[in-house]
């Protein structure tokens, strides 16, 4: 990551608790998360050099490149797939780990690309600042939905919108 990464609009509406946010505060909140660029934070099990010259976006889909996506898990055992708006929350968790955490930074849109590919581990949301008191979790679901991602399983299908 040479590039600092920050999100403060977001920062700053996830202030206030989803739940307790008027209708205004939500689409603020949508537009935001939509123009956002994300930490993933993973464990790298390859050798680094697999990882020249390549953005973070071709090394989150390249299946050559083994990095191991951190996974929590919440009270009631649904599995959450982290992510963080900027380098100080995740600083946050490397603080924590012991282990080098690895900091891949996407756009929202290409996370929704991502958890479509992924979406065979059963995640069951995606949190943003897990570790902060003000985090949120959305489902997968509502994710792809944002993004109009869909799932075709017609092999001679040529939308471009759709995945196979």
């Amino acid at each position: 990551m040479d590039e600092r990464i920050e999100n403060p609009e977001l920062k700053e509406i996830m202030k206030t608790k989803p739940e307790e946010m008027n209708e205004e505060q939500l689409e603020a909140f949508v537009d935001a998360f939509m123009e956002a660029t994300f930490i993933i934070p993973a464990e790298l099990n390859s050798d680094a050099e697999a990882l020249e010259g390549k953005t973070d976006e071709e090394i989150a889909l390249d299946e050559e490149i083994d990095l191991e996506i951190m996974k929590l898990e919440d009270e009631d055992g649904g599995i959450l797939f982290p992510i963080y708006t900027d380098d100080d929350e995740i600083e946050k968790l490397n603080d924590e780990e012991d282990f080098d955490v690895y900091g891949l930074v996407i756009s929202s849109e290409d996370l929704a690309s991502f958890l479509h590919e992924i979406i065979d581990d059963d995640f069951d949301a995606v949190v943003i600042n897990p570790f902060h008191e003000n985090a949120v979790e959305i489902p997968i679901k509502s994710i792809l939905e944002l993004f109009d991602v869909e799932t075709c399983d017609d092999p001679n299908c040529t939308d471009p919108s759709h995945n196979h």
